[in-house]
């Protein structure tokens, strides 16, 4: 009797037993997630110092464009900390303090140093020479002058990365103009290869600092005046005192504002950061050029409706004469190779053109 009812006992533990093993799994603590895989390190940042060559005019908002555009396409791991004109050495030593390692990139307007290079002078921009800012990027990039740049600059361990264009050398009249023969016999202020071209073309040339300009032209010491360009001359309210404004601008593609680096920073970049660095710097000069010339085109608007001013156009035939007059202006250096071989490269660009 007893071993039958331990039997059942027996039974019914193991009956409980078999119900119970697949509730006690159930409600088992789970298995440990996998590990978390540790995340990527941060791509390592290289610092680079870039110097603009001027804290005044265009060039401040150029750097600022350019620095925004390569530390976004970089993902941040290039960074620029950007210096102004003399704040490290005088402007007329930034090419040698470039090449030794002052600083890593520089933009700057390389007709400061045509005295150790000549031919710069000519591969800055000779006024009149080149009538379209697209030209600037076709004789840099398809005629020769990026070839040429390259060669001067290893002689001093520095790399030409690229050159923006920009138009400059605008011209505003306190008296009527309608084409370039009506500047004979004018007082006009204006500077460097330009003066003298305008003294060729029967001008009397006046030299004053920028901020007399206003007075000048009000007073009648001046008669006209060459200065920036329509944005500029907007900006210093020249509006109110020189009603007849002449455009294009004579420097319409002003190939000098160029961005140039340590050879050996530059070496020690990998290949697609020397890519992204030189993208960026061509791709803010379009956007550069483009901008100056939508807001110049809202300026002379506004002006002209506004202001009571005239808006003159100089002929692409008006224009040739002066750039024959500017190129007239130039002092040869046919002793120097890479002079020759400059000014052979803009008149045959000229002549492809149909400029001269």
């Amino acid at each position: 009797m007893k071993s039958k009812r331990l039997l059942k006992l027996l039974g019914a533990i193991c009956l409980a037993a078999v119900i119970a093993i697949p509730f006690a799994a159930g409600c088992a603590a789970p298995a440990p997630a996998p590990a978390p895989a540790p995340a990527p390190a941060p791509a390592p940042t290289t610092d680079i110092l870039f110097c603009v060559f001027t804290a005044g005019g265009y060039a401040p908002a150029d750097g600022a464009r350019f620095k925004e555009f390569v530390e976004t396409a970089s993902d941040g791991r290039l960074q620029i900390e950007t210096v102004f004109g003399e704040t490290v050495v005088p402007v007329i030593e930034h090419l040698g303090a470039l090449g030794s390692g002052v600083f890593d990139l520089l933009y700057t307007y390389e007709g400061y140093f045509c005295d150790e290079f000549p031919a710069l002078e000519i591969m800055s921009g000779i006024p009149g020479t080149l009538q379209d800012p697209s030209d600037g990027w076709k004789i840099n990039n398809y005629h020769g002058y990026r070839e040429l740049k390259q060669e001067i600059y290893a002689n001093v361990n520095v790399v030409y990365v690229g050159t923006q264009t920009r138009s400059a050398d605008s011209i505003v009249s306190a008296v009527p103009i309608t084409c370039l023969d009506d500047f004979q016999g004018l007082k006009i202020r204006s500077s460097d290869l330009n003066a003298l071209a305008w003294a060729k073309l029967g001008a009397s040339v006046v030299f004053m600092p920028h901020d007399e300009i206003y007075v000048s032209l009000n007073s009648g010491l001046l008669d006209a005046a060459e200065t920036g360009d329509a944005l500029s001359q907007y900006d210093m309210g020249l509006y109110e005192v020189a009603k007849y404004w002449v455009q294009p601008c004579l420097g319409t593609a002003c190939t000098g504002l160029s961005m140039l680096a340590n050879k050996d920073f530059w070496e020690g970049l990998s290949e697609g950061d020397r890519m992204l660095i030189q993208n960026m710097w061509e791709y803010s000069g379009a956007v550069s050029i483009h901008d100056q010339e939508y807001r110049t085109s809202l300026v002379l608007g506004e002006v002209q409706k506004e202001h009571g001013v005239t808006v003159i156009y100089l002929t692409g035939e008006e224009i040739a004469r002066f750039g024959a007059a500017t190129m007239a202006s130039v002092e040869p250096h046919e002793e120097d190779a890479y002079w020759v071989r400059g000014w052979d490269i803009l008149n045959s660009y000229m002549e492809h053109m149909g400029y001269k």
